[in-house]
């Protein structure tokens, strides 16, 4: 049983900003395709996801859907 406390959207995305700082962290929408062979809805979303390099790879993390976070501007504290 999975024992971890479920972190509200905006709350994983400010331990992201904790972590990697905000002038690293991009947050942007996309559309995301299911892969259903018979999907004649493609692309579902709009999803929000945040983007960010570790040295040579760049990482992402599902924040939830379009309006769940408010991302901070670059440069404000």
């Amino acid at each position: 049983m999975n024992t971890k406390a479920k972190l509200s959207p905006q709350a994983k995305l400010d331990a992201l900003y904790k972590r990697v700082g905000v002038k690293a962290v991009s947050v942007r929408p996309r559309a995301v395709y299911c892969g259903k062979p018979n999907c004649h809805r493609c692309p579902h979303g709009n999803y929000m996801y945040a983007k960010w390099r570790e040295g040579k790879v760049t990482r992402s993390l599902y924040l939830g859907k379009e309006g769940t976070v408010t991302p901070r501007i670059k440069g404000a504290k």
